[in-house]
């Protein structure tokens, strides 16, 4: 295992197909690699994001036979972005103004007890961001393709933009006040929401919905929007 001296940052970038652990403290990265692959593994601070990933001049033709497992520390997280296949998992991190969580490719990111003013997660591609008993103010959800965001918590309001064939799930996050959702495909959402639920469909998708709120369907809508159970 190898320790860097880093500080400053407040975004981490993973790149490629490692995993990432973030835990919250003092600026600390370790990372754990074979003897022959850990010449090419590169961190470095750019502005305030840590950015993790090959060389991939170097690396070429040199395979890891496991993950490059990385471990950072760090006193708050503003953004985590998986680029690839990789996967990081996040716990207990305190979150400032808001927490942004991107996934581009087949990567997963699984963040647990996040409590922010706003938790946006975008998956673009396969990938999937798992939110285990966030707090937030506002969740927002944006998949393009056929990527998955999965939510257990409670928040005030709820934002679902879907494109492709991506499956929002959050019946087990108690939305207090409205959500929005909006299809375009074939896409699926599943919540839970108590006041206000608008929905606007393009396409073959469907919403299904925990509680009792009032339903807004926009267009032909209305077809595709059920309760759960009923």
């Amino acid at each position: 295992m190898v320790s860097h001296d880093v500080t400053g940052f407040t975004s981490i970038s993973l790149v490629g197909d490692g995993e990432l652990s973030v835990t919250p403290g003092a600026f600390g990265v370790s990372v754990s690699a074979e003897d022959n692959v850990m010449p090419s593994v590169v961190v470095e601070v750019d502005g305030d994001t840590l950015v993790l990933r090959r060389d991939s001049d170097w690396g070429e033709g040199v395979r890891p036979t496991y993950p490059i497992e990385f471990m950072v520390s760090l006193p708050e997280i503003k953004v985590l972005r998986v680029s690839g296949s990789g996967r990081a998992a996040v716990q207990d991190v305190p979150v400032a103004d808001g927490l942004m969580l991107i996934v581009y490719g087949s990567g997963e990111i699984r963040v647990a007890s996040a409590q922010a003013p706003t938790v946006v997660a975008d998956v673009e591609g396969s990938g999937q961001v798992t939110l285990d008993d966030v707090s937030a103010s506002r969740l927002v959800s944006q998949i393009d393709g056929s990527g998955r965001v999965t939510a257990t918590g409670t928040a005030g309001d709820l934002n679902v933009d879907i494109g492709g064939s991506g499956l929002h799930r959050s019946t087990g996050l108690r939305t207090t006040g409205a959500a929005e959702v909006e299809i375009v495909g074939s896409g699926q959402a599943l919540v839970w929401v108590e006041q206000r639920l608008d929905v606007q469909i393009n396409g073959s998708g469907t919403v299904t919905y925990r509680g009792d709120p009032t339903v807004n369907a926009v267009g032909g809508a209305g077809d595709s929007v059920r309760r759960q159970g009923g």
